[in-house]
């Protein structure tokens, strides 16, 4: 009976699995790496590693997973295990070469690199160029940095992880073609306290309230080249509408076109183009205005923007028809965090058909962000705006502003917007703006052109920079991505001052017929 039992025992019982091969102990270590779980794939792999001491892909995986959890030293040792092995393996010294470029040792890894014959044309070889620029960026050699990228062209096929650091690096080395295409879009919906604040038709009065909504779509276009001379694209779409039925027929459409040509050299960029913008109201006889400027930027290497334009400007008033000219500059102050703050002058004139309308214009103003813990953050602007009519007053003055006083504006405002963290890649914003405007024109109906505006509004901000022109990307079966170090979001578009510029109101150049 004994005999017998055992003898059922053994049959109901399932036979042990077999071994795991090394094909199922690199699949097991990617699953566990892909979850996240790094101590249950770091304990697997370490014991894998063991059974099979020479797999390359499963050194990988592990000095993988010691990298993901920050542990560089462990990596470091795994990885010259590895080479210790298999001296001629490249894909191993292309690893060891990264690790210690992160851990700041640029001349360990060009020795590790020169001690091996370039790889072959293909991924392999455009990761061993791309490390070779970092070095060589570490190093301070921002020419031979860029010689070393310009050895992966946008032809080049890449391994999908090695896409960031080649954005990176060509941010830092060449600007202007690290995002040849960039978009921002942006809607609010709010509400203010006085509906005319700002209106293009200068309207000598206050408004009330009134619920409002603008929205804003620029593109630019900056085609990637082998040369430093570069045309550039630019559109502009802006929208502002108004609910109460009284002003509604204010809301504003506004188109804007820059064509021009951009310079980048190591000490920064000159653009210089031409501008034509239309400005829509909703009224009868929409048209509004339309522009025609030629205008140039320069940015230094250290940030610094000099800008200026001129041009003629026609109104459907055509008493307010003028020539005009502004320049202006602006500086980044690194005061406290990552991102600067900006600070900007503008100087205008113009040269109206009516003398009452000619315009000589100040406008200062600073901008900047500071965090404020929880991936929030604070924006903050601030300006000034100083106009004079030098040539109003008297019997020219009464015909245009019903008023024999000489007109000067002073003008401030006050912009504090607290953004949320993305979410789908849109930035949430709440934001809060209060304007005032102090003229000496302000005694006679009509012709009052002092003001004040408190505004607040929900919007909804989109960067996109899609790049049609980057690298093919490749992820062989087995791949096991390199861990670069790059700081999350490394490879977005960074802010730069023009941007910034652009971005606020009271830091570009324009119209100050347009305030709002």
């Amino acid at each position: 009976m004994t005999a017998l039992a055992a003898l059922l025992v053994a049959l109901t019982v399932s036979p042990p699995p077999p071994p795991c091969d090394v094909q199922c102990e690199r699949e097991a270590g990617a699953a566990l790496l892909a979850a996240h779980d790094l101590a249950a794939a770091t304990q697997r792999l370490r014991a894998a590693r063991q059974r099979f001491p020479d797999d390359v892909p499963l050194a990988l995986l592990l000095a993988r997973a010691y990298l993901l959890g920050g542990n560089l030293f462990w990596a470091e040792r795994v990885l010259r295990e590895a080479i210790a092995r298999a001296p001629d393996h490249l894909g191993l010294r292309s690893w060891l070469a990264c690790l210690l470029l992160r851990s700041g040792d640029p001349h360990l890894a060009r020795q590790l690199l020169d001690a091996a014959e370039r790889p072959p044309e293909g991924p392999e070889r455009a990761r061993w160029d791309l490390l070779d620029a970092f070095r060589r960026h570490v190093e301070g050699d921002p020419e031979g940095a860029a010689a070393a990228l310009a050895s992966v062209p946008r032809s080049a096929t890449l391994f999908r992880e090695d896409l960031a650091p080649w954005r990176y690096l060509l941010r830092q080395l060449d600007p202007a073609s690290a995002h040849p295409l960039r978009g921002d879009v942006e809607a609010s919906a709010g509400r203010t306290s006085n509906a005319l604040a700002g209106a293009p038709t200068d309207p000598g009065e206050s408004g009330g309230a009134s619920a409002v909504a603008d929205a804003r779509l620029e593109l630019r276009l900056v085609p990637p080249g082998t040369t430093p001379l570069r045309p550039v694209l630019e559109v502009a779409l802006r929208g502002h509408a108004v609910a109460a039925e009284r002003y509604r027929e204010l809301g504003t459409f506004e188109t804007g076109l820059r064509l021009g040509l951009a310079r980048t050299r190591e000490e920064g960029r000159l653009l210089l183009g031409f501008r034509a913008e239309r400005l829509y109201i909703n009224q009868d006889a929409s048209l509004y205005a339309s522009t025609r400027r030629l205008e140039g930027e320069h940015e230094t290497s250290a940030g610094v923007v000099v800008f200026g334009g001129f041009g003629h400007r026609a109104y459907r008033d055509d008493n307010r028809t003028r020539w005009e000219a502004d320049v202006g500059a602006g500086i980044p102050l690194r005061l406290a965090g990552p991102s600067p703050v900006v600070v900007g002058a503008t100087l205008r004139a113009a040269d109206a058909t009516a003398p009452a309308y000619d315009q000589l214009g100040l406008s200062v103003a600073a901008s900047g962000r500071f965090a404020l813990g929880r991936r929030l953050s604070l924006r903050l602007a601030a300006s000034a705006t100083w106009d004079i009519y030098p040539h109003s007053g008297g019997a020219a003055s009464r015909q245009v502003f019903g008023t024999v006083e000489r007109r000067r504006d002073l003008l401030g405002r006050l912009r504090l917007a607290v953004e949320a963290p993305p979410w789908h890649g849109v930035v949430p914003v709440v934001e809060w703006q209060g304007s005032y405007r102090t003229s000496t024109l302000h005694e006679v109906a009509g012709a009052n052109f002092s003001f004040r505006e408190s505004r607040i509004t929900l919007a909804g901000r989109w960067r996109f920079s899609p790049d049609p022109w980057a690298p093919a990307l490749v992820s062989p079966p087995g791949h096991v991505p390199l861990e670069w170090g790059l700081a999350e979001g490394s490879s977005a578009a960074p802010e730069s001052i023009i941007d910034l510029l652009r971005q606020d109101e009271e830091l570009r150049r324009g119209s100050s017929c347009v305030v709002r």
